[in-house]
């Protein structure tokens, strides 16, 4: 069984919330709560949560077996010695830059759609330079085509 962080990353409505969701099932448990105060006004578009880590909770995680969402842009702040293992979720990235633009609406911040796509290139531009400068294993997951046999392999992955 995976001792240390199981960190799963991506871009902002990547399908990370998900992801943390499916590796709770494994019997990992998420360092975040579902939902924020923050979340209040976007409820309605993560049903099962979001589990959001703030800074502090990348910051503090403990060296345990444990599941921790962090977007790309924060991966610098993870210490790659508590981590066992990096889920990184993808999908269209037209469809990750509309999603993410959605959400910002639902917000009330009206930002040009060119904000999204730059966040979302930050994201994913952070997460390829932590992976290849670190040892650590990791599995880049297609949210677009994700099936019980893509998740069963995942968790051999990391429970093995």
């Amino acid at each position: 069984m995976t001792n240390g962080l199981v960190v799963v990353t991506g871009a902002p409505r990547s399908g990370t919330s998900w992801m943390v969701q499916q590796i709770a099932k494994l019997g990992i448990p998420p360092v975040a709560r579902p939902f924020l105060k923050e979340h209040r006004k976007i409820r309605h578009m993560n049903q099962g949560g979001f589990y959001d880590s703030k800074l502090f909770d990348v910051l503090l995680a403990k060296m345990r077996r444990a599941c921790i969402k962090v977007w790309g842009g924060l991966l610098s702040f993870v210490s790659p010695s508590k981590v066992s293992f990096v889920i990184v979720c993808q999908r269209n990235r037209d469809d990750t830059i509309r999603s993410y633009g959605n959400l910002l609406k639902e917000l009330g911040w009206l930002f040009p759609k060119w904000i999204a796509r730059v966040v979302v290139d930050i994201h994913l531009n952070a997460i390829k330079k932590w992976c290849l400068t670190t040892d650590i294993p990791y599995r880049i997951v297609d949210m677009d085509n994700i099936s019980d046999e893509v998740m069963t392999s995942i968790g051999r992955e990391i429970c093995q």
